[in-house]
């Protein structure tokens, strides 16, 4: 979420260079935000204006209230707009709004690689192909809308997040996590023990995975290789007051790859409801950015 007024920063900074993330060489850092100036951010050419229980709020149209359920964006510089009502394509560098598709009861969830477009809905995985909304980006894309059928097929039609790489697709349902196969190899693997309590996700390049779990204590759960159902991930980061403080909520996930001070493990970026924690996997170092005007 973008943050209005002047930002205060103290401690030590990132540092991004032409080389790519440089990892921190600190610990347990501590890095205090001023309060904004106002609490409201609007986009001017957008109009999508933060709203507390449904992220992002668009106003009333005549299907009914537009709400941002997720975004993501492509090498073309399209960004995907699951909302409420459908799906909104907007062009990067211009912020002009490309295409509206509508879909009630809209989408939860959208994740794309070069190939396809993924939407998550209540009743399972849909796509739209990248040539065919190249071709359609002026008329109605509805017609390109597909059901993503598997073998095995999903834990629940109930999705509720999509993440993934060139070969495989991580799927948060309502039910467990599934790891499901983009090339055609009949298979899926899910988490037998998440009883319904995932509710986002991060898929790696080689396939290594993390989701976050609720429970008596929020975590991110690490998952090293996705060939098989596992009960036990192979590494828990819990909001239990380790690392991050008890209570708190997880909100989302990112991790960039081989960027930890051994240039092997990766660096997490988890999202809470009091801050991000910036945790370094291969260290155990880590920084905590608070913002503490609300």
């Amino acid at each position: 979420m973008p943050i209005s007024g002047t930002i205060y920063i103290s401690g030590g900074e990132f540092n991004f260079t032409d080389g790519g993330y440089v990892p921190p060489t600190w610990s347990g850092s501590v890095y205090n935000f001023g309060a904004p100036d106002i609490e409201q951010w609007v986009d001017t050419n957008l109009q999508w204006t933060d709203d507390n229980l449904d992220q992002w709020l668009d106003g009333i149209t005549e299907s009914g209230t537009l709400r941002l359920r997720q975004v993501w964006t492509d090498n073309q510089l399209y960004i995907y707009a699951a909302t409420s009502l459908g799906l909104r394509i907007i062009d990067a560098p211009t912020e002009n709004v490309l295409n509206d598709m509508t879909y009630i009861p809209g989408f939860n969830t959208v994740w794309c690689n070069d190939y396809n477009v993924f939407l998550g809905t209540n009743y399972g995985i849909k796509y739209l192909s990248s040539a065919c909304i190249d071709i359609n980006i002026d008329t109605d894309l509805l017609p390109c809308l597909n059901d993503l059928d598997f073998y095995y097929g999903t834990s629940s039609n109930v999705i509720r997040y999509l993440h993934g790489n060139e070969n495989l697709l991580l799927c948060i349902t309502d039910a467990e996590v599934d790891v499901l196969s983009l090339t055609g190899t009949i298979y899926r693997s899910s988490s037998t023990t998440v009883s319904g309590n995932a509710y986002k996700g991060f898929m790696t390049s080689t396939g290594k995975f993390y989701y976050t779990l609720s429970g008596s204590n929020w975590s991110v759960e690490r998952v090293d290789v996705p060939v098989m159902d596992w009960t036990t991930p192979h590494r828990s980061y819990a909001a239990d007051g380790s690392i991050m403080t008890s209570g708190i909520a997880i909100r989302d996930i990112f991790a960039t790859e081989r960027t930890s001070a051994n240039g092997t493990d990766n660096t997490l970026f988890i999202a809470t409801s009091s801050g991000v924690y910036v945790i370094d996997e291969g260290t155990n170092d880590y920084a905590v950015y608070y913002t503490t005007g609300g």
